[in-house]
């Protein structure tokens, strides 16, 4: 399945939606080491509450993290906010913050279960719908799917 993916002001909200793999996981890293000019990233947001879950085997989890590795070097005091109620998601996140601590990476990583908590923690300024209620990802046209 796809994640959803769009540039903010200063970083990148993603929205893995149903059940996803590596390929689109490597996209979603070649997005994020390709901001717009304007853009020095300083955030990610996962909002994975519609993400079922990751089909990874070991090699994958860690490639990923290692490609998270180089991202976090490349943008210091980056911050990764994952929102999810699920169990299995929560604790794929925790696998990864430890494999990337492992790989020392510096990134500031946390699970959030509102992407009102994940907002306030990031604290930097993000774009709005019209109504003023910040609450991009549920279905706005804002979002695009990664190619």
């Amino acid at each position: 399945m796809p994640i959803k993916a769009r540039w903010e002001f200063h970083g990148v909200y993603y929205a893995p939606i149903g059940v996803v793999g590596a390929a689109e996981i490597r996209r979603a890293q070649h997005f994020m080491f390709n901001p717009p000019e304007s853009i020095v990233p300083k955030y990610q947001i996962i909002d994975a509450r519609r993400l079922e879950r990751f089909d990874l085997n070991e090699m994958e989890k860690f490639n990923i993290s290692a490609n998270d590795a180089l991202l976090i070097k490349k943008y210091p005091g980056f911050k990764v906010a994952m929102i999810t109620a699920s169990k299995t998601i929560e604790k794929a996140f925790t696998d990864h913050i430890q494999t990337s601590q492992q790989l020392k990476t510096k990134a500031e990583m946390k699970h959030f279960k509102s992407i009102e908590a994940a907002r306030e923690w990031i604290g930097l300024p993000y774009p709005k719908r019209i109504d003023g209620s910040g609450l991009l990802g549920n279905g706005d046209n804002m979002s695009l799917s990664l190619p």
